[in-house]
């Protein structure tokens, strides 16, 4: 298990597993847990269990090949996804001018099917996802997927509780406290998702504890610039080493030029 593992281990950090047969599926989630997280008998297992409850096929099995080759349809992914904690939004690829919109920051990843032009067996699956070479900034990014997820769940839960009256929602409103007004010796601070740039005037200057976000975000102060750039990558199991995208301008570009009519894009969050 190690030795596999470590072979599929590029630059040092990336999971990334190289095509085997038919077995893009498996690659393509693998790849998306950044670990061997399905093996081949679990999504057989998976496959046995979707012709049992959802068809009548005895004589093979419509998820797979009747191959040992694999060949995993679009179905045993979503099963495959759900034991995992995982939601999965499906991306109308009729509306691809709605990718610039996509907030990629609270996504966990994206599988595509590059669908095909003329033969079925041209399908490939693979995956997109953000990969950090510093273990601090995979961490931070996991724990705003997390916040994401939950804040979600939150204002769910909020719409169905909106039955509050006035009285109770001006009460609660006269108890909020406004927000402090930082000190006047602090200048503002530019602050994105993957780097910090503190300007600097007369030996005036901004520390993350000021800022609007977490203060985890002081752990990047003395990392480099390098590890907190857009890190998204194409993992394609086809490809000899992962590809980085440098924005998501890239990222969106690359998604429209794989996409035909029959094309699937699977958009992963955390439940």
């Amino acid at each position: 298990m190690s030795l596999q593992k470590n072979k599929n281990i590029v630059n040092g950090y990336i999971y990334h597993e190289k095509q085997h047969l038919g077995y893009c599926a498996k690659h393509a989630l693998n790849s998306l847990f950044q670990r061997e997280e399905f093996t081949i008998n679990e999504l057989n297992k998976i496959c046995n269990t979707l012709k049992v409850q959802y068809a009548n096929y005895k004589l093979f099995n419509p998820h797979k090949s009747v191959l040992p080759i694999g060949n995993y349809d679009v179905n045993v992914i979503m099963w495959a996804l759900n034991t995992r904690e995982k939601e999965i939004q499906w991306f109308d690829n009729r509306h691809l001018d709605e990718l610039e919109q996509l907030d990629i920051d609270v996504l966990y990843g994206i599988i595509i099917n590059k669908g095909s032009k003329g033969s079925i067996f041209n399908k490939h699956w693979y995956t997109l996802r953000p990969v950090y070479k510093n273990k601090n900034r995979m961490i931070i990014h996991e724990k705003i997927l997390r916040s994401s997820s939950s804040q979600i769940k939150g204002k769910d839960m909020k719409i169905e509780d909106k039955k509050e009256s006035k009285s109770e929602k001006e009460k609660k409103a006269s108890q909020i406290k406004p927000p402090e007004i930082p000190p006047t010796n602090l200048i503002a601070t530019k602050i994105t998702l993957t780097h910090i740039t503190v300007d600097s005037n007369n030996n005036n200057y901004s520390t993350v504890e000021e800022s609007p976000r977490n203060n985890e975000e002081s752990i990047m102060k003395s990392d480099t610039k390098e590890e907190y750039e857009f890190s998204w990558w194409n993992l394609d199991s086809k490809l000899q080493a992962p590809i980085r995208y440098i924005s998501k301008e890239d990222l969106i570009f690359h998604i429209k030029c794989q996409i035909v009519n029959n094309s699937q894009i699977l958009l992963i969050y955390n439940k």
